[in-house]
Parts: C-alpha cells; sequence; structure tokens
C-alpha cells in the first residue's frame, strides 16, 4: 500500500493504492488486485498512508473466493508492506500516532480484520520496493485533483480483483495491468 499527495486547481489532495499479491510454491508472486481510492478533501501525506492502509485491510475480507482456490489450501494470513514507517510501526502496535483523526480509521479497519481472524504481519519497504503500490498512489491522487476541479468532494473508490473490472472511472489512468 502506499499514499500520495499532490497539488490541484483548489488545494492539495491525496490519493491512496493498495497492490494484491498471491505467493505460489510454483512461481512469482502474482498480482490478484488493486484498488485506488481519490482523497478530494485530504492533503496531508501521513493521513493518505493512512488511508491506504485502511483499504488494503478493508479489502482483505473482500477477496473473491477464486483467489482462495488459486493453490493451495485457504489462508487468513496477510503481509501488509508499506513504505510509511510510522504507519507501519503503529499498525504492528510498536508506536503510537497522536493525531486521532489519522487513527480513526484504521483503528477500525485492524479490529474488522483481526475479528475475522486475519492473521497481519506488517513490513516497511523502501519506496523502490512498494513500486507498484507507489504508481497507484499517484494515478489516485491525478483522479483526486480532476475530480476536485470538477466539484467533486467524495472519495470514490476503484477496484480490480484478477484483471477484470467493469469499466475504469472518468479522470483515473491506471498504471498497466501487473498480472
Amino acid at each position: 500500500f502506499d499514499g500520495g499527495t499532490r497539488r490541484g486547481r483548489d488545494g492539495a489532495v491525496a490519493g491512496a493504492g493498495v497492490v494484491f499479491w498471491r505467493r505460489s510454491s510454483h512461481g512469482p508472486p502474482r498480482c490478484i488486485g488493486r484498488a485506488v481510492v481519490a482523497l478530494t478533501q485530504l492533503c496531508a501525506a501521513p493521513a493518505a498512508e493512512m488511508q491506504a492502509a485502511r483499504l488494503a485491510l478493508h479489502l482483505l475480507a473482500r477477496i473473491p473466493a477464486w483467489v482462495h482456490r488459486l493453490d493451495g489450501p485457504p489462508t487468513k494470513r496477510a503481509r501488509l508492506v508499506g513504505d510509511c514507517y510510522p504507519v507501519i510501526r503503529y499498525c504492528a502496535s510498536h508506536a503510537r500516532i497522536r493525531c486521532m483523526a489519522h487513527r480513526e480509521p484504521i483503528d477500525r479497519a485492524l479490529a474488522k480484520a483481526l475479528d475475522r481472524g486475519w492473521q497481519l504481519d506488517w513490513q516497511a519497504a523502501r519506496l523502490t520496493h512498494n513500486g507498484a503500490a507507489h504508481e497507484l498512489a499517484t494515478a489516485a491522487a491525478k483522479w483526486a485533483a480532476w475530480l476536485q476541479e470538477r466539484g467533486f468532494r467524495t472519495h470514490p473508490i476503484w477496484v480490480e480483483w484478477g484483471g477484470r473490472c467493469e469499466r475504469v472511472p472518468p479522470g483515473l489512468q491506471p498504471p498497466p495491468d501487473m498480472t
């Protein structure tokens, strides 16, 4: 996961991107899904990173059934990788975040994931090793700026599982599929 900000015509905006990879004993990891959220009313990078982590946790519960049949028995274990050390440390219960507005969305998502039986491992990565999520976060921030210029104040989400998506919404230009 990754979050990003950019300047829009009417002020700063943010975006968050998430990439889901499935590890396999038969080959390299495979991209099974990706998602973005345009944050038209949010302009802080740490808040965008928290929203990206929240989106990842939220979508864990919505992984399609076909993913569990890919190879091996179904599992409810996930490694969440991001490049924002304070967010990773907070989610792994190794640090705290003082701003309550940043904590609230992730706290709810963490509680829900744990209640549903997910075992979560948190890993910090350098930006160079988080490129796919970074590209999505950049596309999401650009989408947020496009929406803001047109007067939208919502936080739309776009999700793609296994390269299948009904349509890409106007203004969003996601990077090429990684499957």
